[in-house]
């Protein structure tokens, strides 16, 4: 299309099926001058922070935030550029975000050149962002992004901070009929442009275990899909701290990691001996804790960092006793059997 466009802005993202995106024009045979964009692209090629493809473009500022569709570089396009993919005539005074210090949750313009991946000083070259909003013939439109948080559907929040800042805390979302909502990844370290973020829910996760065949340890609780728990061999510690005369067979430091509702306390599993006895690390020292046996695993309560020491019960050999017990009662029977023997002929002698 012909035209001229001044003082145009744009925000937000612009996607293109393959060819011509731009923050303010995608394809223009004319003139654009004084406009400004803080826009995400998507497109395969003739992609710009300004235009995609145009005659000239004068006194623009950019903060591009190129996505791509899963590219993994600039290089795997054509005519790409933080101004503009490509121009035909004569531009000068435009200026882009030096945006190589941005976090990497996206494809932004890091060592991307102003026309088709080229600066060139007084026509197309980047500057802080700082010096950009100075500089910027719409000065507004780079002090502040906005973005919305949406839900099912539904805007729930919105955040509005400077162009390149952070959102440290997302929205908080309590979990429904056992599911968890996780946010999509957004590049919350680093926000460039304005735009609504989305997520999904996910069925929460009620146990997790160690990597082993047969695991060593399980743990019992609420947690999303990314949780996981680390048991440290803790037998040298033990025997380090008071443990006690005996030595533990096993002892372990059990770590939960992505608990969903921020739990401090779990039914733990742990592979045991038949015979065993089981001490959990307190304030107080070691105290011997009950614990129920639910095939080859004991279970019992534990809290996040808990340290616990399983001890094998030696059993003492009975068969002496036994030994003893069986002779004495063999004794005795045969002695009875002695005085029957001579009590019964002294009867008969009698007779």
């Amino acid at each position: 299309s012909r035209g001229f466009l001044l003082g145009c802005e744009s925000g937000g993202s612009v996607k293109a099926g393959r060819e011509y995106a731009g923050g303010i024009a995608g394809r223009l045979s004319g003139t654009i001058r004084e406009c400004g964009g803080i826009t995400a692209l998507d497109g395969k090629a003739y992609v710009g922070g300004i235009a995609g493809s145009a005659k000239s473009v004068i006194d623009c500022a950019a903060v591009p935030t190129m996505l791509f569709a899963g590219k993994s570089s600039f290089a795997d396009g054509a005519y790409i550029g933080a101004i503009a993919g490509e121009l035909t005539d004569e531009s000068r005074n435009n200026i882009f975000a030096d945006t190589s210090k941005f976090n990497d949750s996206f494809d932004s313009a890091r060592g991307l050149g102003g026309i088709d991946g080229i600066s060139y000083a007084g026509i197309a070259y980047a500057v802080s962002l700082n010096e950009l909003a100075e500089k910027a013939k719409t000065p507004n439109l780079f002090k502040k992004v906005t973005v919305k948080f949406s839900i099912d559907g539904k805007i729930t929040e919105v955040f509005e901070v400077p162009c390149g800042g952070k959102i440290t805390d997302l929205p908080q979302v309590g979990n429904e009929q056992g599911k968890y909502w996780r946010w999509d990844d957004f590049g919350a370290d680093c926000v460039t442009f304005s735009q609504t973020v989305s997520g999904e829910w996910h069925r929460m996760i009620t146990t997790i275990a160690t990597n082993e065949e047969i695991p060593q340890i399980l743990v019992e609780g609420i947690f999303d899909d990314e949780a996981y728990v680390v048991a440290e061999d803790a037998a040298e510690f033990a025997l380090k701290n008071g443990f006690g005369e005996g030595v533990p067979t096993a002892a372990f430091r059990v770590r939960v990691f992505g608990a969903e509702d921020g739990e401090s306390t779990y039914t733990v599993r742990c592979l045991a001996e038949e015979d065993c006895r089981l001490s959990v690390l307190t304030d107080a020292g070691w105290n011997e804790c009950e614990f129920k046996r639910d095939g080859k695993y004991i279970v019992f309560e534990l809290n996040n960092n808990g340290i616990f020491a399983i001890e094998k019960v030696i059993k003492k050999d009975r068969t002496p006793y036994i030994m003893i017990v069986c002779g004495a009662i063999i004794l005795t029977a045969a002695f009875a059997a002695v005085i029957a023997v001579k009590r019964r002929r002294g009867k008969n002698k009698a007779e």
